[in-house]
């Protein structure tokens, strides 16, 4: 008796199991899209597993900065591009390291939104009042401090309240 009740419940199981897999009128499996809600650019890093190094340096700065209203534009520096300063870069302890934190932070946040539309190169001021150039190499955006140290821009992030340009080297101020 025992083995005639298993066969039904096997088979019903199974037909469940295929049903749940839809296909589309072609023929092809169904996809399944996330949709994630917009969020303001301080939320948006928080999402790139790739910025926690700029994300952790930003607590010297307030983080109403990035939450705020807007619109502001941050090229954020990768975590690899942290790991290539020289190892005396940030070391500062007391008042002193934390005013160079915030300069340096400050020194990759523009207020508004910025973009390298043309070949000619653009100058913008960050919050902490450092010069930067824009230009484009290529189809390439390539962001360069005062000390002539060149960043490129390797991702585009959009928050509800700007834009956070991903960037392979660290911007250092004057």
């Amino acid at each position: 008796m025992r083995k005639r009740l298993w066969w039904p419940v096997l088979a019903a199981c199974l037909v469940l199991l295929l049903a749940s897999c839809s296909t589309s009128s072609n023929g092809s499996a169904a996809k399944t899209t996330t949709t994630l809600r917009p969020v303001n650019v301080l939320a948006a890093m928080a999402r790139a597993p790739d910025l926690t190094t700029f994300l952790t340096a930003r607590l010297a700065v307030a983080a109403t900065t990035l939450k705020g209203a807007g619109p502001v534009t941050v090229f954020a520096p990768t975590n690899k591009a942290f790991a290539t300063l020289p190892k005396n870069t940030l070391i500062a302890s007391g008042a002193a390291g934390r005013q160079r934190l915030q300069q340096l932070v400050l020194g990759h946040i523009v207020k508004g939104i910025v973009t390298a539309d043309s070949r000619a190169p653009r100058r913008v001021t960050t919050l902490s009042g450092t010069t930067l150039t824009l230009s484009k190499v290529g189809d390439t955006i390539v962001v360069t401090d005062p000390r002539g140290r060149r960043a490129r821009v390797i991702s585009t992030i959009p928050g509800t309240n700007g834009v956070v340009y991903v960037i392979d080297g660290v911007l250092l101020p004057t």
